[in-house]
């Protein structure tokens, strides 16, 4: 982690974490202890550079909660991997991610191409990518296995007629 460098991690509270509806229903498999989430750093230099947020993505509070740790700030770099139904890709993109995006800052999407279990971030990312809203970079590193895609936050990407010159 560079020295000047903040992460804050975002991840359901206990009491929703274990039966939950069924919009996270193909997420349930993957939740980790929540005592286990940030391990490696309890007692490292970098532990006081944590911040962890525990409330749904999908909530104001958890809004209210980014907003306070950001302080104005932008962010650099965003690794979305929470729910993967589509309302919940979208609005954690187009709402809690994307409008506190530096200028060349960079998220990357995980989970794309997973069309039996994680299909809503498949579906959100080739519909924007269709609607010509957006640029997005496809990255394989293991051949057909799960994949991931990145958006990088720039002019171009975001308001260039791509449609017009994607056949």
């Amino acid at each position: 982690m560079h020295s000047s460098a903040d992460v804050i991690t975002i991840d359901l509270p206990s009491d929703m974490r274990r039966g939950s509806e069924e919009s996270y229903g193909t997420d349930e498999a993957y939740f980790m202890d929540r005592d286990d989430i940030g391990r490696l750093f309890k007692a490292s230099a970098e532990e006081s550079r944590i911040r962890q947020i525990y409330a749904d993505s999908m909530s104001k509070e958890c809004q209210i909660y980014l907003d306070a740790f950001l302080k104005n700030r932008k962010l650099d770099f965003a690794f979305i991997d929470a729910a993967h139904d589509y309302e919940s890709v979208k609005h954690n993109f187009e709402n809690l991610v994307q409008p506190k995006m530096a200028e060349s800052g960079v998220v990357l999407f995980d989970d794309y191409n997973r069309p039996l279990t994680h299909v809503g971030v498949s579906h959100f990312l080739m519909r924007k990518a269709h609607d010509g809203d957006h640029v997005f970079y496809w990255y394989a590193p293991h051949g057909n296995q799960t994949s991931c895609v990145i958006f990088v936050n720039v002019h171009e990407a975001r308001s260039y007629d791509w449609k017009g010159t994607v056949s």
